[in-house]
């Protein structure tokens, strides 16, 4: 550039601006899946679309690797990774724009946090429980894990469901109508409420009691509360489902049955032992088992 020596100022000043607002560049920003696909990318990418077209970028993403909540109980965050291509004024505004949609999605939206092993009861039997929602607030779209229910979609359950009933799941509930909103989240949460969990340890003795006669009185009282009784052997568990006062209430009648059929090992000498059955060593200690109302075994 020759001229005049101001002149040849301006002309560099203004070709710098120039350069700085029409240079390409990428930048790249981690979003949630469930707001990336809801507010970014749309049904069938055609939010994505109509955004390249309005901001003149090039938008990509990537998928992440799920990323562990704060606690072994908390859900994993499902992520993508947003590239937004372009001129840097273009770029600039386009992240602004992102950024905003982003803001206003979360503002009308709800997110709850469910253990895995009610997601099935969420969800109900070929998505019945969902689309029973959904038909109830047609404005609203409900996201399990990575399965959009929405007014137009179909449904399916969580895909990572845990077969143990360890940690938990996230259910998003978008509506730009509040009455909507959080008419679908009280229904959500009354299905979660009636399906409350407790688990109580037995061991191999306990649990063959309960499964078989000694058992039967517990079992029958738990059939009358009308609540999903688990019974895992590999790992002693007992998890009951259903209303948390029932359940509760199904929790104090194996707390009780585990403390009336639970067992201790002693060691006895054999005087002692003579001692237990009162000089009758055929006897084996039965007389004991009517004075203290126990079974002994020796």
């Amino acid at each position: 550039i020759t001229g005049i020596k101001e002149n040849v100022e301006s002309v560099v000043e203004l070709i710098n601006i120039l350069h700085t607002e029409n240079r390409e560049i990428e930048i790249k920003k981690t979003i949630q899946r469930n707001i990336m696909m809801a507010c970014i990318i749309g049904s069938g990418g055609t939010l994505i679309r109509d955004l390249q077209r309005s901001l003149e970028v090039k938008l990509d993403w990537i998928h992440q690797k799920n990323e562990s909540g704060s606690g072994s109980s908390q859900p994993k965050k499902q992520l993508e990774e947003l590239i937004i291509k372009g001129t840097s004024t273009k770029v600039a505004l386009a992240q602004s724009t992102i950024n905003s949609l982003i803001v206003k999605y979360m503002s009308e939206t709800i997110m709850l946090t469910v253990p895995e092993a009610v997601v099935p009861s969420v969800v109900g039997k070929g998505g019945s429980v969902l689309k029973q929602i959904r038909s109830d607030f047609p404005n609203v779209t409900i996201e399990v894990e990575d399965n959009i229910i929405s007014s137009s979609g179909s449904s399916a359950s969580s895909a990572n469901a845990n077969a143990n009933g360890e940690g938990s799941s996230t259910v998003t509930i978008h509506s730009s109508d509040y009455t909507s909103r959080e008419g679908a989240r009280l229904a959500i949460e009354k299905v979660v409420d009636n399906n409350y969990m407790e688990t109580i340890k037995f061991n191999n003795i306990t649990m063959i009691a309960l499964k078989g006669k000694q058992g039967q009185e517990c079992r029958n009282e738990l059939n009358l509360l009308n609540l999903n009784c688990d019974m895992k052997s590999e790992n002693e568990t007992i998890t009951l489902r259903g209303e948390p006062e029932k359940v509760r209430k199904g929790l104090f009648l194996l707390s009780n049955f585990l403390l009336l059929n639970d067992y201790e090992k002693i060691e006895l000498t054999n005087d002692e032992v003579i001692a237990l059955s009162q000089g009758n060593t055929n006897n084996n200690g039965r007389s004991e088992e009517r004075r203290v109302g126990k079974e002994c075994r020796s």
